[in-house]
């Protein structure tokens, strides 16, 4: 009974991520770039296959963007911050700009990790984060080391994994945080309950920006 569950969960996500797509497509089918745009997701550490593959599916769905998968790597030591036993989440920015991007044919690179990420923020020396992009950038790293706190039914772990990804590409897009709850713009403000109200969706303006700069910018 879990296992149909779940799978019907994913399936409820997965659709609403799909009606999000052909949205998508009807305002770029005339603008969209000849090369296409294929994001590119590079395993770090350790890692769900399962997880990774949801977030794979859920990038197609909405933004209906190709979806390349790299070889897995380990975690660069120099990200490290043992103080914390964290991994630093704009060092593994500045690692992937440097080492993956380039020669990668990639438009957009995000690390994968199930391990602890943090970065700092105006209150805190070294904050834990589910995720962290450039806006306006190409790359990013998503963690699902914290998806599992205070887990209740309906919610998964596959739905958060799968918003919180989606969000860091819309980032990428040049899309910044937004006010309201339900819109997959929305900032987390540190907490990965904070998900659980999105819809998975973006919202306008949001869609219409994120648009306008995957047409006219990702791949200059």
């Amino acid at each position: 009974m879990r296992t149909l569950r779940s799978t019907l969960a994913a399936l409820t996500a997965l659709g609403l991520c799909a009606h999000a797509s052909l949205a998508w497509a009807e305002d770029a089918q005339d603008r969209a770039p000849k090369a296409g745009v294929t994001a590119c997701i590079q395993p770090l550490g350790k890692y769900s296959k399962k997880l990774l593959k949801a977030s794979a599916r859920g990038v197609t769905y909405l933004y209906g963007f190709e979806v390349r998968v790299l070889r897995a790597r380990p975690m660069p030591k120099e990200v490290y911050y043992p103080k914390r036993k964290r991994w630093r989440a704009d060092r593994i920015l500045d690692w992937l700009d440097a080492e993956i991007y380039p020669g990668s044919e990639c438009t957009m690179v995000l690390a994968f990790t199930s391990h602890d990420i943090s970065t700092t923020t105006d209150e805190k020396e070294d904050w834990g984060i589910l995720g962290l992009a450039q806006v306006g950038g190409r790359v990013g790293v998503v963690s699902t080391y914290r998806t599992r706190r205070g887990l209740k039914r309906p919610h998964t772990r596959l739905r958060r994994t799968v918003k919180v990804f989606n969000h860091e590409v819309g980032h990428i897009l040049g899309i910044p945080h937004v006010p309201g709850d339900a819109c997959l713009m929305s900032s987390a403000e540190g907490s990965v309950l904070t998900t659980d109200l999105q819809t998975g969706l973006l919202c306008e303006p949001t869609r219409r920006r994120g648009i306008s700069y995957a047409v006219f910018c990702l791949k200059k």
